[in-house]
């Protein structure tokens, strides 16, 4: 029987691709770290490249995926599907590279978490290998993780575009 009362805060490591736990090891290409998420608007792509803090581009609301069905029984699943939806609300969608459209093959139901998420490791070549994501399903949760944890710092930027957003939960709550 749940009182509806909150013990402590909730902030977890989502491993999309199902990677092993272990530290960062940049000779061996495994980098834990904020991932700034940018679209290029001249050239239509996307970029999510390394950052040493938390910007407000590495800030997500919204990461809906979906699993490529080429190797449907391993135990490393490739994403073949990712949108992203930034908190200042830019969308960002990743899909397999093929050559063929009739090869690109994902799964019909999509995954999706939402709260307030980071890309801390990401990976791709035709289709996404490496998906890690750390946050909270709230921007309450998410805000006294990083102030009781400091695992990386927030930028003055990313810091106000949180307290906005908590603003619009807590109304939404109310």
């Amino acid at each position: 029987v749940s009182s509806g009362k909150r013990l402590g805060l909730e902030f977890n490591d989502y491993y999309i691709t199902n990677e092993p736990e272990r530290g960062s090891s940049p000779k061996d290409g495994i980098l834990y770290t904020p991932y700034s998420i940018n679209v290029n608007k001249r050239h239509g792509h996307s970029e999510i490249d390394p950052s040493n803090y938390i910007t407000e581009d590495c800030l997500v609301q919204h990461v809906e995926w979906r699993y490529t069905t080429v190797y449907p029984n391993t135990t490393k699943p490739r994403v073949a599907y990712l949108k992203l939806i930034k908190l200042d609300g830019e969308v960002v969608e990743i899909r397999e590279i093929t050559h063929k459209k009739k090869d690109a093959r994902s799964e019909t139901q999509p995954h999706v978490l939402k709260g307030v998420y980071v890309v801390t490791n990401f990976v791709m070549s035709n289709s996404i290998l490496k998906l890690r994501l750390c946050g909270s399903k709230s921007a309450k949760d998410f805000i006294w993780a990083m102030e009781y944890y400091s695992l990386w710092s927030l930028t003055r930027n990313a810091t106000m575009l949180l307290r906005t957003y908590k603003k619009v939960e807590d109304k939404e709550g109310d």
